[in-house]
């Protein structure tokens, strides 16, 4: 049982669960309050920093986004990115910037990974319209990741498969939501 307490912070856990389709989580612990977690046999060498809390001297782990995206795309052949969002069929919004920032040092940190950027679409437009949507999505993914962040369009490969591979029923608003995502796919 790891013991994570402090009378003098806030303490911030990062939560990167890519199998679970949690892109990102932070809950804030107030000061006042202890948190006493399990911590599994297997987190217990995460690709993670340690840092000694200055004033308490109590451990907490920092997960580097970057470091959970890469192993999950080693473990798994593919991760679904959270994060991704679109104004329209194919405009990025603002919100998508810390998603995008985290497959950019990735990416950098991993100079010979080359990536296959899939988007997908639920069965609502049909299968096309879908295709289209899909191809337009993947490629402003691919085009943001080479124009705002340096990464050579020669490791990149957008391409949009429409409705043809959900990861669930589209018969519910929940499930589309689930089917309109964008995944990463190591070449």
């Amino acid at each position: 049982m790891a013991r994570l307490s402090s009378v003098f912070t806030i303490c911030m856990i990062l939560c990167m669960t890519i199998s679970s389709g949690l892109w990102a989580q932070v809950e804030e612990i107030p000061a006042s309050q202890e948190m006493i977690e399990d911590v599994p046999e297997e987190m217990e060498e995460p690709p993670a920093a340690k840092k000694a809390d200055a004033y308490s001297g109590a451990t907490a782990l920092v997960l580097d986004p970057a470091t959970v995206l890469y192993d999950g795309l080693k473990t798994n052949g593919h991760v679904v990115l959270e994060g991704i969002y679109f104004n329209n069929s194919n405009t990025l919004t603002i919100e998508s910037d810390s998603c995008l920032e985290v497959i950019s040092k990735m990416l950098q940190e991993h100079a010979s990974l080359n990536i296959y950027i899939v988007g997908h679409t639920d069965n609502s437009a049909g299968v096309l319209a879908g295709m289209i949507k899909s191809q337009k999505r993947a490629e402003a993914v691919m085009n943001s990741l080479s124009n705002r962040f340096g990464i050579d369009l020669d490791r990149l490969f957008a391409s949009g498969v429409g409705p043809l591979c959900p990861i669930t029923s589209n018969a519910t608003e929940e499930g589309r939501k689930q089917n309109n995502r964008i995944e990463l796919v190591i070449q």
